[in-house]
């Protein structure tokens, strides 16, 4: 088949990024009652579903006469690779971007039993049903058409890719920044009576608050800097709304923050 060429491939790759895509924002979208674009990248596709979709169809498509064989298969391949994306993508950033700890059967909340039972049905679906009409399409166009539509679509994934990887260092940075403020702030007034410490938000109002008693004791850069971070910041934020079940222990204080920020944003909003 020419889908086993490198253009096939890829193609399907992106086919299955987009479906995964797709599944995530009705599913997310249907609890959250709002649009959400899930995943990393900015565009319409979900890497980690590209590579499960090659990684099942590639494996298990000779299992596809026994459904049992399928099913179970398709149950550990997904439930590792999902592991294994938490597991690497906690390394990188020290954040955990998903949580299952609260879901029954989890194994250090980055896999859970709910989700797997729906990888594998999926996966099953994919071998039995969707993947034959996918191929067919792929296996029907052109060597040229192939390769061009791959390698324009590789450059959208790669461009996506590095702005996606720009803004996941700022944003690490900028919860870096923020926690290091705040603990700057406890470090010198947590000793004050007017002081507040349960959260950012009211370490900075209460700072605020106590500059327009006592002008002069709080300095002004002090004042902006509590400004900067509590104006909007779009990707921060973009991040939240898409993993919001997100924890860092060392950067508690700034995801508490931001959490905040975004709950309040869509209070407005919702009014």
């Amino acid at each position: 088949m020419l889908t086993n060429t490198l253009s096939g491939l890829f193609l399907l790759f992106v086919v299955y990024s987009t479906i995964g895509w797709i599944c995530e924002v009705i599913y997310c979208g249907s609890i959250e009652k709002r649009f959400i674009n899930r995943g990393f990248l900015h565009g319409p596709w979900c890497p980690v579903y590209g590579f499960g979709g090659l990684l099942v169809i590639g494996l298990l498509e000779p299992f596809k006469n026994n459904i049992f064989i399928l099913y179970s298969a398709a149950f550990v391949i997904t439930g590792i690779l999902e592991y294994l994306t938490g597991w690497l993508l906690e390394s990188l950033f020290n954040t955990k971007w998903w949580d299952y700890s609260e879901r029954k059967f989890n194994i250090k909340g980055r896999v859970c039993l709910q989700n797997l039972l729906l990888f594998a049905a999926a996966g099953s679906i994919a071998v039995l049903f969707v993947h034959p009409h996918i191929a067919f399409v792929i296996d029907s166009l052109s060597a040229r058409t192939r390769q061009y539509t791959a390698f324009g679509l590789s450059a959208f994934f790669a461009f996506d890719f590095a702005l996606t990887l720009r803004k996941l260092t700022d944003f690490t940075e900028y919860l870096t920044r923020l926690e290091v403020f705040v603990e700057s702030l406890k470090e010198h007034y947590e000793h004050e009576i007017w002081f507040k410490s349960q959260s950012a938000a009211e370490m900075f109002q209460a700072v605020k608050e106590h500059s327009l008693i006592r002008n002069g004791e709080i300095s002004e850069r002090i004042l902006q800097k509590i400004d900067s971070f509590s104006e909007h910041y779009p990707a921060a934020e973009r991040f939240f709304a898409k993993f919001p079940s997100m924890q860092n222990k060392k950067r508690l204080f700034a995801i508490q923050h931001i959490k905040q920020r975004i709950r309040t944003r869509l209070n407005r909003r919702s009014k």
